[in-house]
């Protein structure tokens, strides 16, 4: 079966953001609806990449204009249109995280007479410039209506964040999926990361994500002193790249509190799944995100999963998942881990519905891509 191709930008598996993921193991899904996936990216693909190599059959275009972003925004466009022009594609499905950047590419595709997808995975601004930022937010929300067909949003919060008020009807409400067979409980996992972490039988809170001020890993270092000084015995498994700022600034509080032989910073690593089965209360502290897939893959390995309100209802997607207000404390939070019954057998019994596989998603993506084709 010949697959249509599906041009997706705006990612790549250089910087290796959260939506690129998404995409990559989404593609093999896919396929068995029809499509296959060609990526652009305003920076450049790493081809050899160990974790996530591009496949033989995908295309990638680099348009290597991160250097200087403010030439290379302006650059974007006419790089788009170029890569456009050359090549029969029918639709482009663009990730993004600000209607702005999505503009980019929207009018180039728009005017080559490409279908275009408008994909959120956010719902807020970050990182450097954020007064400016904001101000384009506003003007290119109303812009991008013009140039786009179709709406696609990781949550209810993620529309609401790249679309005016009065358009929310044009959007379709599609969760991230993930890939159920790589989330599951597994007891002798469990057992081998423990020993090897000197874990020994304490409660184990966990959290997994690139150290950032929005994923407010703070919160989680102020819980674990608070319990230890109540006399619980309790340690902080972190999962994910300490090498930022905020890093450092996570690394210092440790180090001022005492705490080094009750935190585990384990860098970046594949061995996710691992991790979370070695813990057992999974917290997820965010000050925003667009959906939170991570808290999803938690609960997927049967974790009692703490999200905060931030974060949108679409990332609770079972019994043992609960929202709480950071804003509030650590109250509750404790009251929960304290009265929570870590029964390991209980933990093995609990699986997640198939709506929140890969597969699923595929299905609903590929609706889309079809009825914009016909």
């Amino acid at each position: 079966m010949s697959l249509e191709k599906i041009l997706h930008v705006n990612n790549d598996n250089y910087n290796l953001g959260g939506a690129f993921i998404l995409a990559y193991r989404l593609e093999k899904y896919l396929q068995k609806f029809g499509f296959s996936y060609d990526y652009l990216t305003m920076d450049h693909f790493v081809i050899d990449s160990a974790n996530y190599p591009i496949p033989d059959d995908d295309k990638t275009y680099s348009a290597n204009l991160r250097k200087n972003r403010l030439i290379g925004h302006f650059v974007l466009p006419f790089y788009v249109d170029n890569v456009l022009k050359h090549n029969d594609y029918k639709i482009i499905h663009i990730d993004t995280d600000s209607a702005w950047k999505a503009l980019l590419y929207a009018v180039p595709a728009h005017r080559r007479g490409l279908k275009v997808i408008v994909h959120s995975h956010a719902m807020a601004i970050e990182g450097d410039s954020v007064c400016i930022k904001k101000s384009l937010e506003i003007i290119a929300k109303s812009i991008l209506t013009k140039y786009s067909n179709r709406y696609i949003a990781c949550s209810k919060m993620a529309a609401e964040w790249i679309l005016p008020n009065n358009s929310l009807t044009k959007v379709d409400i599609i969760p991230n999926g993930i890939e159920m067979t790589d989330f599951y409980f597994c007891f002798e996992e469990r057992e081998e990361y423990r020993r090897k972490y000197k874990l020994d039988k304490s409660i184990v809170i966990g959290n997994v994500g690139v150290f950032t001020k929005t994923k407010n890993q703070e919160y989680l270092v102020l819980l674990l002193d608070s319990l230890l000084r109540e006399n619980y015995d309790v340690k902080l498994l972190l999962v994910g790249n300490k090498n930022t700022s905020y890093g450092n600034k996570i690394g210092k509080m440790v180090k001022d509190l005492g705490l080094e032989d009750k935190v585990i910073l384990t860098g970046n690593t594949k061995d996710v799944r691992q991790f979370m089965n070695a813990m057992d209360v999974y917290i997820q502290p965010s000050l925003y995100e667009g959906f939170g897939l991570v808290s999803v893959e938690a609960q997927a390995t049967g974790l009692l999963t703490l999200i905060s309100e931030s974060l949108p209802k679409e990332t609770i997607v079972s019994n043992w998942a609960y929202s709480f207000n950071v804003s509030r404390g650590q109250d509750a939070v404790k009251r929960v881990i304290s009265e929570y019954n870590f029964s390991v057998k209980e933990r093995a019994r609990k699986k997640l519905n198939e709506n929140c596989g890969l597969d699923t998603m595929a299905k609903k993506v590929s609706e889309i891509y079809k009825t914009l084709i016909e």
